[in-house]
């Protein structure tokens, strides 16, 4: 009689279908990040350019000799802003006359 295991050839052949594949995605994986090291070098690279411009600019000018103390270089105008006066805890209270809720009778 007949055991029937002829099928091994078949697994050998997906065996190495997957190493294969994996191979392939491990090169993409590999190339992947080779870009973003090279990305990440050349930010910092740039970054590195860019302090360094900064750190050796020449300094500003001094204020001018008319100057007699430090002023802000914007000046601030008080905001228009409508303050409201009597809204206190007083004004909100329920149990007393005058307050937001509840019964309110003038005069009474």
């Amino acid at each position: 009689m007949c055991g029937g295991g002829g099928g091994d050839g078949g697994a050998a052949e997906r065996a190495a279908e997957a190493s294969r594949r994996q191979e392939r995605i491990a090169r993409e994986q590999m190339e992947m990040q080779r870009q973003q090291v090279e990305a990440q070098m050349a930010l910092q690279q740039k970054q590195a350019a860019e302090q360094k411009a900064i750190a050796e600019a020449p300094p500003p000018p001094p204020p001018a000799a008319v100057a007699t103390a430090a002023a802000p270089a914007v000046e601030e105008t008080k905001l228009a802003i409508p303050t409201r006066q009597g809204t206190g805890r007083r004004k909100l209270r329920t149990d007393v006359a005058g307050g937001v809720g509840g019964l309110s009778i003038p005069g009474a």
